[in-house]
This record gives structure tokens, sequence and C-alpha cells, in this order.
């Protein structure tokens, strides 16, 4: 009796080889336009645009710009879709804030009427609401959050993984939505899988948990064929690397719980918001370039880039616009990768 193959085998013989890597090639490059890239002022020519189905990981300790930098990132995302009439959409998912304060942060920039209009003034400017609500539904980027209000269920994976088929399905809006990337704000944050929970060690769990959770994220690239971006919280004790002791940038494997955050991430992004780590007017040093500690001002790390001869390794700071509505004025190429 011959050896019977099966179709899910994965080894491949040199033959399939040759050709799987001219099939990818030419993927590749047939579809160049479906690269997502930084959009960062000096960045340009450093950090590879995404391809579909890789992993990026954001990483900062509490209070260092993560959401506020993949918030900005997403936009200009949308804004290069939009630029080149790409039929594909964004998946933002927050496992903090509800959708309904999400879609106020949205509206609230749109109209231009601030937080504390809304709470101090008498009245509302609802023909500048309505314009503003008009001007949301037309962008290309679908949420994945908890509603005020509703039944109180966690969002996991599970279910993020099953919003996303549906979204891809039409089941959503009737439709059929090509997924571009999806933004996860943050793996931490993450419920526990009613799996994981049988153990009995709630540091195991923890831990099992987020290794889990980095290692479906990938899965999540690849189902859909798009790239992830993972929001990632960094240890309130990181190494103390050269970068930390300079700009206090987390190192490349200081992702609370688990080094598979590092081991598994196709690029790395790491961030620090100088003021909250050095008092203003600090002059720090770091490659023998000097810089002065300002509000607003941010480091980026790029830590990794997997890829042959991808470049990692170089620092650039910014000055943050929190006003800026045109994404690409939120962040001022101040130091250009050293």
């Amino acid at each position: 009796m011959g050896r019977a193959v099966s179709d899910e085998r994965h080894i491949v013989t040199p033959a399939e080889l040759g050709v799987l890597g001219v099939q990818a090639v030419q993927r590749l490059h047939d579809n160049r336009e479906r690269l997502m890239p930084m959009g960062l002022p000096g960045m340009e020519n450093y950090f590879v645009p995404l391809e579909p189905g890789s992993l990026t990981i954001v990483q900062a300790q509490t209070h260092n710009g993560k959401s506020w930098f993949m918030n900005r990132w997403m936009r200009r995302m949308i804004k290069y879709l939009q630029s080149r009439n790409r039929d594909e959409v964004i998946v933002w998912v927050d496992t903090e804030v509800s959708a309904d304060y999400l879609a106020m942060n949205r509206v609230s920039a749109e109209s231009g009427i601030g937080y504390r209009e809304i709470v101090y003034k008498q009245g509302l400017d609802m023909k500048a609401l309505l314009r503003a609500a008009a001007a949301v539904a037309g962008v290309p980027l679908y949420t994945i959050a908890t509603r005020l209000g509703r039944d109180g269920s966690e969002i996991h994976l599970t279910n993020i993984r099953k919003g996303l088929d549906m979204l891809e399905k039409g089941q959503v809006d009737g439709t059929p939505r090509k997924i571009a990337a999806v933004f996860i704000d943050y793996l931490q944050s993450l419920p526990l899988d009613p799996v994981v929970r049988k153990e009995r060690d709630i540091d195991k769990q923890r831990r099992l948990q987020v290794s889990r959770d980095v290692d479906t994220c990938r899965v999540i690239g690849s189902q859909f064929d798009c790239s992830v971006i993972l929001g990632v919280q960094a240890k309130q004790t990181p190494e103390m690397t050269a970068m930390w002791k300079a700009l206090h940038l987390p190192s490349m494997y200081d992702g609370q719980e688990t080094a598979n955050i590092a081991q598994r991430a196709d690029r790395i992004i790491s961030l620090s918001v100088a003021a909250r780590n050095f008092p203003l007017g600090t002059n720090l040093e770091y490659r023998n370039e000097q810089i002065t500690v300002v509000e607003n001002l941010m480091f980026v790390g790029v830590l990794k880039q997997r890829g042959d001869g991808f470049p990692a390794g170089h620092v650039f700071a910014y000055m943050l616009d929190n006003n800026a509505t045109d994404p690409d004025l939120a962040m001022a190429n101040v130091w250009d990768g050293i």
C-alpha cells in the first residue's frame, strides 16, 4: 500500500520552494499598492511599508503615547487609502474605551466642539454635530468595542476574529469588506479567554493568555490578509539598555508578561514621551546627539524590522500637535534617525 500524502502537509520540496519563491515575489510585486506605509516625516526611507499578514508591535510604558501614536497612524492609513481610491477598510479594536466615547471623540474632533464646551456650555450646535456625523460616516473605519448599557460581554480575540470574519463576508452592513489593517489597543487589556481561565495559577494564566493572544494576532493578519498593529504595555521595570538610560525607550524584550511578544513580531516600535520621564529643560544625549526636553516631545525607536537587509536600531524624535486635524501635521520631525 502506498504512503498517503495529506493535502495539509507542511514539508516543502526544493522544487516546490523555488516555485513558491517566484510566486511570492510576483504576489508582492502585484500587490505593492496594498503595502501600508508609516507616513511619518523622516522615516520614509527607513521604516519599511507593512505587508499584508505582518504583525507590528507599538510598545510604551503607561501614559507614554501608545494609543495616541496608533490613532494618528490609523488616520494616516485612512488618508492613504482614500488618496489611492482603495476600496478597503481599517478596523480599530479598543478594549478599554467604549464605542460610545470613541464615537464622541471622532464627532467632537470633526465638529470642533470640545469636551469643555460639551460639559459647560448651554446648548449644542446640532447642525455642526450632524455635519460631523455625516463626515465620520464617510470614513472607512470600523470599530470593535463595548457599548454603554449593553450586556457587558467581554471583547476577547475569539469574538474579535468572529467580527472581522462577519465584516469580510458582508454580514455587518450588507457589503463584503476587504480589510487593509487592524489596530488593537492593547494586548495586555484583552480579557482572559474562557479556556485559559481553567488554570489555577493566575500569573501563569496571564502569561499564557498574553502569549496565546500574540500568536492569534499573527493568525488574524494571515487569515484576513491584512496588517495587524498591536499596542503593547511595556514593563514598569525595563531592561537597563543604553536606549532606556538615555531616552527611557523600552527595549526589545520589555513587553509586559512574555518574551513571545518580541519573538513573534515582524516590527517593533518603542515610544517615550520625554516630559513624562524627565524634567522639562533636561538636556539628553544619545549617540553624541543632544536634545532638550520640552512639552510634547516624543521619541520613536525602531527596534525590529524582520526582513533581509531591513534596518533597525535608529531613534527618531517628533513634536506632537494634539490639535492638528490633519494626521500628516500631528507629528513634526525634529531628530532624524540616529
